[in-house]
Order: structure tokens, then C-alpha cells, then sequence
């Protein structure tokens, strides 16, 4: 079905972009939404591996450079080291584009999905188990929200982790977070969305916000205090310092 016909017969509003991507996955041999939903979800978690095993040769990597500092005749040993490690954080900044294009694409393929499929479908897509659906509280929540948001992906096996992390999840917050903190538009919404988290009711009121200089240091700037005294109530707004 192409993505025309999607479009009439789901009432989907497809975008240029979205057009171009979807023309761009035909060419490749993809002829529907489910068949390719399939393939990047295999690149998602090949890149999700390498970057665990890259994450751990870092780690291990500078472990043992400390233990190499330990004394005075390991400069040279140390100078290797520090090129292998370099190495090995270099590939993993590719990686880490792979991983956020990989959620460009599926933040892309996400209206052809949703248009074609039911909920209980995009739950299966999804490896969610049934055990795990009663969370779900809303009627028809699209795959952008199931992938980045409900932990639904391989539910039983990820169940009681503190934190989500699994591939798919991974991929699209990636790119989530470059649109949000790296392009003009996304940065002017979520700078409104933390000035009205962080203003007086807002759910992070108490909580201190800290500020990167250009050096790379830290500012902290406290709650606003609020002060109580003979001429009432007022909310002080207290400078990074």
C-alpha cells in the first residue's frame, strides 16, 4: 500500500517530509510500514549493543589507566592507553548519530504505523506483554508515545528496571532531545516548558537550576524564597551564583 493510499483511506495527514521518507523506503525494497518498522528496529538495537560494548571498553579503559598512575614509569603505557580510549570515544560519538537518526526515522514512520494499525497491534509491534497493557491509559496511543514514553517495548523483560533503556526507547528520546536543546524552535518551547516547571506552583518549584558557563563550570541558581514578614508574603527570585 503506498503511502497515498494510506493517506485516503486512513484520513493521515502526510507531510512532505514524511513523503520523501516513505518514497525513500520503497526504494529500498521496504513496501510497507510494518516491514520497515522491523528492519530499523534491528539496526536500532545492532547500534544499542555496540554502544554497551563501547560504554564498557571507556570504562574499563580509564580503570585501568588509574591504576597505570599509580607510579611514576608508566608514561608511555599511559600516552598508548589514552590513544586507544580516544579511539573508542570517537566511534562512539558515531554511534550515538546512528542511534538519534535511527529516531528520526521511526518519529517518521510513526503516522504510517499509527494509521494502519490498532492499539492492540502497536502493542504487539512492540513486544508488550498483555500483563503489562493495564498501564496503557489512554484509547489509541500512537508509537511516538508507546516507544518514548509508556515502556512498553519488551515489557517483561525490562520489567522492575529503575530506568528505561532499551532500544527503541534509546533511539527516539536521542533525537528527541537534539530537536529540544540543538535547534532554535525546539529550544524556545522547552525553555517555556522549564520556566513553567520550575516558576511558583510549578512541579520542580523547590528545585535548584544550574546553568553551564561558557568554561564549562556550573552556576547554581536557588529556588525563589519565599519571605513572610510585617508587609505579608513575597516571593524573592534569588541570582545564579
Amino acid at each position: 500500500m503506498s503511502a497515498t493510499s494510506i493517506n485516503e483511506h486512513h484520513a493521515l495527514a502526510v507531510t512532505e517530509d514524511q513523503q520523501q521518507f516513505y518514497n525513500e523506503l520503497r526504494k529500498m525494497g521496504v513496501s510497507g510500514p510494518i516491514a520497515a518498522f522491523h528492519r530499523m528496529r534491528r539496526n536500532t538495537r545492532t547500534v544499542h549493543e555496540n554502544l554497551d560494548h563501547a560504554h564498557t571498553l571507556i570504562r574499563i579503559g580509564k580503570r585501568y589507566r588509574a591504576r597505570l598512575e599509580s607510579t611514576p614509569f608508566n608514561g608511555a603505557r599511559i600516552k598508548a592507553l589514552e590513544s586507544e580510549i580516544a579511539k573508542v570515544e570517537d566511534e562512539r560519538k558515531k554511534l550515538w548519530e546512528q542511534q538519534r537518526l535511527l529516531g528520526r526515522a521511526l518519529i517518521d514512520l510513526a503516522p504510517w504505523i499509527d494509521g494502519t494499525t490498532t492499539l492492540e497491534q502497536r502493542l504487539e509491534l512492540l513486544n508488550c506483554n498483555p500483563a503489562d497493557r493495564d498501564r496503557i491509559d489512554e484509547p489509541d496511543l500512537g508509537m511516538v508515545m508507546l516507544m518514548a514514553a509508556y515502556c512498553t517495548e519488551d515489557s517483561a523483560e525490562h520489567r522492575g528496571d529503575q530506568w528505561n533503556d532499551r532500544p527503541l526507547h534509546a533511539a527516539v528520546n536521542a533525537e528527541m532531545q537534539h530537536v529540544m536543546f540543538h535547534t532554535p524552535e525546539g529550544r524556545e518551547v522547552s525553555d517555556k516548558l522549564f520556566d513553567k516547571l520550575f516558576a511558583p506552583g510549578g512541579m520542580f518549584e523547590a528545585v535548584p537550576r544550574y546553568y553551564r558557563q561558557p568554561d564549562g563550570t556550573m552556576l547554581r541558581q536557588a529556588p525563589p524564597l519565599t519571605v513572610h514578614d510585617a508587609d505579608g508574603s513575597r516571593v524573592v527570585e534569588r541570582k545564579p551564583s
